[in-house]
């Protein structure tokens, strides 16, 4: 992905950032519906500072942006298939200060059970990531002490050297606005410190066969006691 590629969203930039690692109890737990064909999973999002690919999160930025995240997708891989959602993020800091962004999200475990089963068995090893995606509006350039803007470091060829050396001294992106735009669930991670919290146990033990009902998405009219009773007669749940 081309991290300067324009995106539709009025003049934002999209860029991806891998973060890092997975326990089993998310906060907020009154609030969520807790289906059984629903993974929750608790991640950090991003942290303040910079990462290995060169871009730097200041605490207000993150701030700002703490809420953006919410209803975005996570992917695969930065791909497909989409295998959840964002329900819901906030800004924290750690006992040092350093701010972050803590997600909550719902995998659907019972469209991707490979997927779920993946997140849930790897989480302990941390062996499985985030990588963050956001679109940015604006970004100043950093090189030592120096503050350039967009304009001035594409003038002075900086852009290209994010996450380099130049002329001696790393070359780190700011950004000034942001929004999130998701999550993919990947293997290899830039903010070391980002990492997967909790993956939540199976909230349902009792076992849900797929009902498909060909005859009822004809309308209702279509759908005979006899066709009815067939199509739910493979359907066993323990009591």
């Amino acid at each position: 992905m081309n991290p300067n590629q324009i995106s539709p969203l009025m003049g934002y930039k999209k860029i991806s950032i891998t973060l890092a690692n997975i326990d089993k109890n998310i906060t907020n737990t009154d609030t969520h519906q807790f289906d059984p064909d629903l993974m929750y999973t608790r991640f950090i999002l991003c942290h303040e500072g910079d990462n290995a690919n060169g871009d730097f999160f200041t605490k207000d930025v993150l701030y700002a942006a703490q809420k953006t995240p919410k209803t975005k997708p996570i992917n695969w891989e930065h791909g497909q298939p989409i295998i959840g959602t964002i329900l819901d993020s906030v800004y924290k800091e750690d006992t040092s200060g350093k701010g972050y962004i803590e997600a909550e999200g719902a995998i659907w475990k019972y469209v991707y059970p490979e997927q779920a089963k993946k997140i849930k068995d790897k989480f302990s090893t941390g062996s499985l990531k985030v990588s963050m995606e956001c679109y940015y509006k604006d970004a100043s350039y950093k090189v030592g002490n120096t503050l350039y803007t967009q304009h001035q470091a594409e003038s002075l060829g900086l852009i290209p050297y994010v996450g380099r050396e130049y002329m001696g001294q790393k070359v780190y992106r700011v950004f000034n606005e942001v929004i999130f735009g998701g999550v993919g669930v990947v293997a290899n991670p830039a903010d070391k410190a980002a990492v997967f919290l909790s993956v939540a146990k199976d909230n349902n033990d009792r076992p849900f066969a797929h009902l498909q009902l060909s005859a009822a998405q004809q309308g209702p009219e279509k759908l005979s006691k006899a066709k009815a009773k067939e199509a739910f007669a493979h359907l066993k749940l323990k009591a």
